[in-house]
């Protein structure tokens, strides 16, 4: 897992976003940071009100993100166990957090990129 590799001080967050998703703005990743300087200790980034990725995770939670974490499922588990550490970030007007898995995926992405 990504935040087992950051463990090293002075690091007080990690954000964490899906290669798959390349229409993430880094204004989202921005947003999370601001949330997380004013006290959010884990910030989600939604769309149009829904969560998705990016997520910002602080350093106190890295324990319990790592021994909830099965398979490919990353943070989901510690962020359906914890809702009331979650802060909602809105972020759909930086970017799209639509995967790119097939080609098709990447038609649309590249259409969204020209237009």
């Amino acid at each position: 897992m990504a935040v087992e590799s950051a463990d090293q001080p002075p690091i007080g967050a990690v954000v964490v976003a899906l290669a798959d998703q390349p229409l993430i703005g880094t204004q989202a990743v921005a947003r999370l940071i601001a949330a997380y300087r004013v006290g959010a200790t884990v910030a989600v980034a939604a769309y149009d009100g829904r969560p998705r990725n990016p997520v910002l995770l602080a350093r106190e939670h890295w324990p319990e993100v790592i021994a909830m974490a099965t398979g490919d499922q990353g943070a989901r588990p510690f962020l359906r166990a914890r809702p009331g550490l979650v802060t909602l970030v809105e972020c759909a007007d930086t970017g799209s957090p639509d995967d790119i898995d097939i080609p098709a995926d990447l038609e649309r992405a590249a259409g969204r990129l020209t237009t």
